[in-house]
C-alpha cells in the first residue's frame, strides 16, 4: 500500500444512525426510566409505532422527548375512525412540541398474506374506518397518499415497513413508492446471526429499490431476542454476549448496506408478554442495561461530538488489511481520528446450535504520514480500551480483527497547520 490522504465522515453521524422503538404503555407507561435508557444509550432518536388519541403514556413520552431533544417517527395510519390529520394533530397538540423526523405509513400491511404473489390488490374490508391489520396494495398506497398529503411543515413521509420472512419479491409487488414518499421503511430481523449474514442487509437494500429507487431508506426495526427456551424455528436467540458484539457493528454495517438509519427493536423487555417477543429489549424488565445497551453506551460515547457543522479534516494513511476487513474513517471537531474495522462476515454465535463460535482474526496494519500525539484501541462491545505505543516515523501499527468491531483513536492537531503535502486522496467511510 501507499500512504494515501483519506477523508472522514464527521463522528457524531455514527450516533445519527442510530434510533429505538418505544411504546406508549407497559413498561413505557413512566417517561422517567424511558429518560433514563435514553441517556444511557445516548440516542437521539426514538421510533413510537402508531399513534394513539387519548394515550397518556405516549403523551408524556413525547413531552419527554421534546425536552431531552430526541426527535421521534410515528405512525399516522388510517386505522379506524381517527384519520391521519387527527393522529398528526395529537402528536403536535399533546407531545410538548416533540420534533417529529418523519411520518411512517402502515406497519407491516402484507403480514397476514402468505407470499407476494398472493398479495392482493384490494381486500373488501379495508377502508377509512377499517381496523384491518393486513391491507390490500390499493390501500397502503391510499394511506400513503392520504399521509403525505396530510402532513405539514415538511416534515417526510416514509413508506410502508414491509414483513419479509425470507421471502423476496415483496417490494416489487408493491411497486414504485417515490411519487408519494420521500424515504423508503424497511424491517430487518437477523434471527439470530450477525447483521451481514447470508448478505441480509445488503440484499434487503437492492430489493427496496423496487418501491424507492435511490430515495433513503431507513430500518424502522431490527433486533435480536434473548429467549433460550423458545421453540421457534425461524427466530432464533442471540446470546447476550452475541447481541453486544453485533450491535455495535450495527451503524457502520448498515451504512456500508446502504440504509441512512437503523432503529433497534426495542428499548425495554416486555413483562406483559410470555413468548420471544418479551425478550428484545436492551434493558431488562427492571431497567437494568444488559450487555447490548452498554456496548451502545460505549460506542456513541466515543463517537458523540456536539460541535455541530464542520469539515472533518483528512488522515494520511498507509492502510491495508487482509481480505474480509471493513473499516470507516471517521473524525471529531477536537483532532481525533476514529478508525474502525471490523468483519461484516464474522459470527460469534451458532443460534440453531445455541453455542458461541469463534471468527478467525484476520489484521490490519495502519501506518500514519504525519505525527500522532496519542493512540487508544476500543472495543466498544465489551468497553475494553488499550492504550497503544506511538509508532515512530511511518511504522505501522498491528491490528487483530476478531468478531468483535474495534475503534483505533488517533489524537493529533497535525491538521490545525494548514496545506497537506499528500496529493492523493481516498476515502472509505460509505453511508456516513
Amino acid at each position: 500500500m501507499a500512504m494515501l490522504l483519506y477523508s472522514a465522515g464527521r463522528a457524531d453521524s455514527v450516533v445519527d444512525m442510530l434510533g429505538v422503538n418505544v411504546h406508549g404503555t407497559g413498561a413505557y407507561a413512566s417517561w422517567v426510566p424511558v429518560a433514563g435508557a435514553f441517556d444511557h444509550l445516548g440516542i437521539r432518536h426514538a421510533r413510537t409505532g402508531r399513534v394513539n388519541l387519548g394515550q397518556q403514556g405516549q403523551r408524556d413520552l413525547g413531552a419527554m422527548f421534546a425536552r431531552e431533544g430526541i426527535t421521534a417517527v410515528a405512525i399516522p395510519d388510517d386505522f379506524g375512525n381517527p384519520t391521519p390529520a387527527t393522529r398528526m394533530a395529537e402528536v403536535a397538540n399533546t407531545w410538548g412540541g416533540v420534533a417529529v423526523d418523519a411520518w411512517e405509513g402502515p406497519n407491516e400491511p402484507n403480514n397476514g398474506v402468505a407470499n407476494p404473489a398472493a398479495w392482493p390488490d384490494t381486500i373488501a374490508t379495508n377502508g377509512p374506518t377499517s381496523t384491518d391489520t393486513t391491507l390490500g396494495k390499493n390501500e397502503v398506497r391510499r394511506q400513503l397518499s392520504l399521509i403525505a398529503d396530510s402532513a405539514t411543515g415538511g416534515t417526510p413521509t416514509t413508506g410502508s415497513p414491509l414483513s419479509i420472512r425470507g421471502l423476496a419479491g415483496w417490494y416489487a409487488a408493491l411497486g414504485d413508492l417515490t411519487a408519494t414518499v420521500d424515504l423508503g421503511s424497511a424491517h430487518i430481523y437477523p434471527t439470530g446471526w450477525y447483521p451481514e449474514h447470508a448478505q441480509q442487509l445488503t440484499t434487503q437494500r437492492a430489493d427496496a429499490r423496487a418501491c424507492y429507487a435511490g430515495l433513503p431508506v431507513w430500518i424502522t426495526e431490527y433486533g435480536w431476542h434473548d429467549l433460550m427456551t423458545t421453540t421457534s424455528t425461524t427466530h432464533h436467540p442471540t446470546s447476550p454476549a452475541a447481541a453486544a458484539t453485533y450491535a455495535a457493528r450495527l451503524p457502520f454495517e448498515a451504512a456500508l448496506a446502504g440504509f441512512a438509519r437503523v432503529y433497534i427493536y426495542e428499548l425495554v423487555d416486555e413483562t406483559t408478554a410470555t413468548d420471544l417477543s418479551a425478550h428484545f429489549g436492551l434493558f431488562d424488565p427492571t431497567w437494568a442495561p444488559k450487555p447490548v445497551a452498554n456496548a451502545i453506551h460505549n460506542l456513541t460515547g466515543l463517537y458523540t461530538d456536539d460541535a455541530g457543522s464542520f469539515t472533518p479534516p483528512e488522515i494520511a494513511l498507509d492502510l491495508a488489511a487482509d481480505p474480509g476487513v471493513a473499516w470507516a474513517i471517521h473524525a471529531t471537531s477536537d483532532g481525533r481520528h476514529l478508525i474502525a474495522l471490523w468483519q461484516p462476515q464474522a459470527g460469534v454465535w451458532d443460534p440453531v446450535a445455541l453455542a458461541p463460535t469463534t471468527p478467525p482474526v484476520l489484521a490490519a496494519h495502519i501506518g500514519f504520514g504525519e505525527p500522532v500525539e496519542a493512540l487508544a484501541l476500543h472495543t466498544p462491545a465489551n468497553g475494553a480500551r488499550q492504550d497503544l505505543p506511538v509508532p515512530s516515523g511511518a511504522q505501522p501499527v498491528d491490528i487483530a480483527v476478531g468478531g468483535d468491531l474495534v475503534v483505533l483513536e488517533t489524537t493529533s492537531q497535525w491538521w490545525q497547520a494548514g496545506p497537506r503535502q499528500f496529493a492523493v486522496e481516498a476515502s472509505y467511510h460509505k453511508g456516513f
